[in-house]
């Protein structure tokens, strides 16, 4: 198995979506980094993938919000998120759709 695994980076600030690396034993320091917060939340947001979100984002100022699915727990979520899929144990892994 590959110590580096990658996910992609939705910033709906920039309107951009961003290919990232991370250490697969780093997850979730590389995602607080990333998405700048303290906590994090998943939501899945199909049986493959799952977005990786600020816990506390509607509480911090944001002026720009991510609709990933319509099937998704909740519809809108406040700022960066980071999309990795899961594998059959729940880690982290390397989305299944192109890269």
């Amino acid at each position: 198995m590959s110590k580096i695994l990658f996910g992609y980076v939705l910033d709906p600030q920039s309107a951009t979506i961003a290919r990232v690396e991370v250490d697969r034993n780093a997850v979730l320091p590389t995602l607080y980094g990333i998405i700048g917060c303290d906590t994090v939340d998943v939501v899945e947001i199909d049986a493959k993938h799952d977005l990786w979100v600020n816990d506390n984002g509607w509480l911090a100022p944001c002026r720009a919000a991510i609709a990933p699915a319509p099937n998704a727990q909740r519809r809108f979520f406040a700022g960066t998120g980071v999309v990795f899929a899961h594998d059959g144990d729940g880690n982290c892994a390397s989305p299944h759709f192109p890269p």
